[in-house]
């Protein structure tokens, strides 16, 4: 495919970005913004990126960006090396309201835009409005919304303090420990043991290290198995991956 091969030369000929192609939908695969700490000044290989965006923004471009997720990516990936954060961010604000698009980069698109140059607090506003009313109409149905306004709770503190000693000690909080420490484990149903085991992940990732002695690991090694006998019943009604994960 022309279009790919191109795409993939012009970028990977920009210093500024990192990208894994082919690979999933992930933030690991996306390229870096500005407000990522990338440099801004006039990429050395702009013909190359000029001319893979004039490729992909013809019709035929659009139709296999639309239709492959990877060519989508690799032409975020130029929108992000050429600096154009307000068109892409439009565009992505207009798929997520007038196609009901939930695509994950729809809203890094958006918040991209918002951070393309020091967020304002108009900006702000405005964006978390927009994504608390999807957020609200989505409701249990989709949770990218919800995503997005913590994505964006993250990146607004990170962009005004990640400069602050105190910037790692002031997240330590935030990591859901004391809401994590209060959960209930059940696990007679398939909703509540996934939620029983998305509690212990969570709280196993936060671990500090004076929570890692040798008689700490040992209670808690108590605590899996208890959870795990207890969950042994469902695994009859589970599909196969969730049995899989009892093990």
């Amino acid at each position: 495919m022309a279009v790919l091969g191109l795409c993939r030369t012009a970028i990977k000929g920009d210093d500024r970005l990192r990208v894994s192609v082919p690979g999933p939908t992930s933030r690991n695969n996306t390229a870096e913004a500005p407000w990522r700490g990338s440099a801004q000044q006039r990429n050395p290989h702009a013909y190359d990126l000029d001319e893979a965006h004039a490729l992909l923004d013809l019709e035929e471009g659009r139709a296999i960006a639309k239709t492959f997720l990877v060519v989508d990516e690799l032409r975020r990936d130029l929108v992000r090396a050429r600096v154009n954060f307000a068109a892409e961010g439009e565009r992505g604000r207009a798929k997520l309201v007038e196609e009901n698009d939930r695509n994950w980069l729809e809203f890094l698109a958006v918040l991209d835009k918002t951070f393309a140059a020091p967020a304002v607090a108009d900006k702000v506003r405005d964006v978390r409005g927009f994504f608390n009313q999807l957020a609200d109409a989505d409701g249990q149905r989709d949770r990218g919304a919800l995503l997005a306004l913590l994505e964006l709770d993250n990146l607004l503190y990170f962009e005004r303090f990640g400069d602050k000693a105190c910037c790692f000690e002031d997240f330590k909080p935030y990591t859901l420990s004391a809401y994590l420490d209060g959960h209930t484990h059940v696990s007679d149903t398939e909703p509540t043991l996934c939620r029983s085991l998305n509690v212990h992940k969570l709280r196993r990732h936060v671990l500090g290290a004076d929570e890692l002695s040798a008689v700490q690991e040992t209670e808690r090694a108590l605590v899996y198995l208890r959870a795990y006998t207890a969950a042994l019943g469902l695994c009859g009604t589970l599909p196969r991956d969730g049995a899989a994960t009892l093990r």
